[in-house]
C-alpha cells in the first residue's frame, strides 16, 4: 500500500482544521497507509483530539515545538521522518508547513510534493520580517510542487494575487461531509413559542466576527421572545466576548459551551446555524449545518458565497453590519416556513456539490496524476 504524510507545523489551536485533518486520514486510509506529521503549541490537546476523533496513535508523528523555533532543526527532523517513512506522497498544509516541507523534501528525495491552503497565506497582522522571510522561502520552495489544493476559488484568487502560487497549478476542491444516519427535524414548537436556540461552533478568534453575531441578537432580542444565543467553542477572544454580553446586558441569555465533543448534535440542537466570520475558506461547520437542514444566516464574503446562494439555499449578510444580521435574525425566528425551505435546500446543496466523497475522488485523482506513473498500483 502507498504511503502519504499529511504534514501541519503550524496548528497551535483547535478548530476546523484538525476536524478537516482527521477527515482526510479517515478517509484516505481505505485506499493508502496515511501518517499525520505534526508540530503544535497545543499538542497534549491535539493529541487528545485526535485520538476521540478515531486517528491510532502510532500514525500521529509529533515533532517538539522548539524544533521550529530555529528552523533547521525543524527541516532535519522532517527530512529525517521523509527517509525513515520513505512516502510517495508528501502534503503539507499551509504556508509555513510547505516551506519546512519543500526544504525537508529536497534533501530527503521526495517523490511527489503536494501543497493545501484551507484559509489565506498569510493573516492581517503577520510581521513585517516574518513576511519578507515567507516570500524569500517561499520563491525557493514553490517549483517543489506538484500542485496545490485551494479549498474555494476565493483561496485561490489569493494565492494567485500575491503571487505564492501560479493558477495553472492550483486545483479547487470544496470541503466535503458525510450525511448523518438521521436528520433531526426542525422543532416547529420552539418557533411559535419563541424558545429558539440560535448558535454557531467555532474557534473563539477575532476572524470569526462573534461580536456581530453577539451584536446582532442584543438588536433583535426584543423580537425574540425567549431565544437563546449558543457559542460553541474555545479561544483567545472568550474574555472580550463575555465583556461585550455584559455591557450589551444580554448575558443571562448568552451560553458559551466550550469545545462540543459531538459538534454535530450540537448543531442539530440549533434552530438557525449563524457564521458571521470576517473570512473563510470552504467552513466545515457551515456544511455541516447544511446537512443537518439548519437553515443558515453568514457572512456574504468568498469562501462562505461559494457554497450559500442568498435567499435560495441560506441567508447573506454584510459581515460588517450587524443590522443586517439581525434582521435575517429576526426573518427567520418569525418564520418557520420559510427557515425549513432554506433547511431543505441547504441540505440538496451538500448533495450535489459537498459530500465527502467527492473531495476523496477529486484529491486522489490530484494525487496519481502528480505523481510518478507507479503511484497508482497496489
Amino acid at each position: 500500500m502507498k504511503r502519504i504524510l499529511l504534514v501541519c507545523t503550524g496548528l497551535n489551536d483547535l478548530g476546523g482544521a484538525n476536524t478537516h485533518l482527521a477527515s482526510l486520514y479517515r478517509e484516505l486510509s481505505s485506499r493508502y497507509a496515511v501518517t499525520l506529521v505534526l508540530c503544535s503549541s497545543v499538542e497534549n490537546e491535539l493529541r487528545t483530539a485526535l485520538r476521540r476523533a478515531g486517528i491510532a496513535a502510532n500514525d500521529v508523528l509529533f515533532i517538539p515545538r522548539y524544533k521550529k523555533r530555529l528552523i533547521f532543526p525543524l527541516v532535519a527532523a522532517l527530512a529525517g521522518v521523509f527517509r525513515d517513512l520513505q512516502p510517495q506522497v508528501v502534503h503539507s498544509f499551509h504556508l509555513q508547513s510547505d516551506i519546512f516541507c519543500g526544504c525537508a523534501a529536497k534533501i530527503a528525495r521526495v517523490p511527489s510534493l503536494f501543497s493545501y491552503f484551507e484559509s489565506r497565506p498569510l493573516v492581517e497582522n503577520t510581521g513585517w520580517l516574518k513576511k519578507y522571510f515567507y516570500r524569500v522561502m517561499n520563491a525557493v520552495v514553490k517549483k517543489e510542487f506538484s500542485a496545490t489544493v485551494a479549498v474555494s476559488a476565493g483561496i485561490k484568487k489569493e494565492l494567485v494575487d500575491g503571487q505564492w502560487r501560479d493558477a495553472d497549478k492550483i486545483t479547487v476542491i470544496y470541503l466535503g461531509v458525510k450525511l448523518p444516519v438521521q436528520v433531526e427535524e426542525m422543532d416547529a414548537g420552539r418557533f411559535a413559542a419563541g424558545r429558539l436556540r440560535i448558535g454557531t461552533i467555532g474557534r473563539l478568534s477575532p476572524e470569526k466576527g462573534l461580536d456581530r453575531a453577539i451584536r446582532a441578537f442584543a438588536l433583535a432580542s426584543a423580537a425574540l421572545g425567549q431565544a437563546e444565543l449558543i457559542i460553541w467553542g474555545e479561544g483567545t477572544a472568550r474574555p472580550d466576548l463575555l465583556k461585550l454580553c455584559r455591557d450589551l446586558n444580554i448575558e443571562a441569555k448568552v451560553h458559551f459551551y466550550g469545545w462540543a465533543r459531538q459538534p454535530r448534535q450540537a448543531l442539530a440542537d440549533l434552530d438557525i446555524f449563524l457564521m458571521p466570520s470576517l473570512r473563510e475558506g470552504c467552513p466545515t461547520a457551515l456544511l455541516e449545518a447544511l446537512s443537518l437542514k439548519r437553515p443558515v444566516i453568514a457572512s456574504d464574503i468568498p469562501g462562505i458565497n461559494e457554497i450559500i446562494i442568498n435567499g435560495q439555499n441560506g441567508l447573506l449578510a454584510d459581515t460588517a453590519d450587524a443590522d443586517q444580521f439581525a434582521a435575517a435574525i429576526t426573518v427567520l425566528a418569525q418564520n418557520f416556513s420559510r427557515a425549513q425551505a432554506l433547511g431543505e435546500a441547504g441540505y440538496q446543496t451538500v448533495l450535489r456539490k459537498f459530500m465527502v466523497q467527492q473531495e476523496m475522488d477529486q484529491l486522489t485523482a490530484l494525487y496519481e496524476s502528480g505523481c510518478h506513473e507507479d503511484f497508482g498500483r497496489a
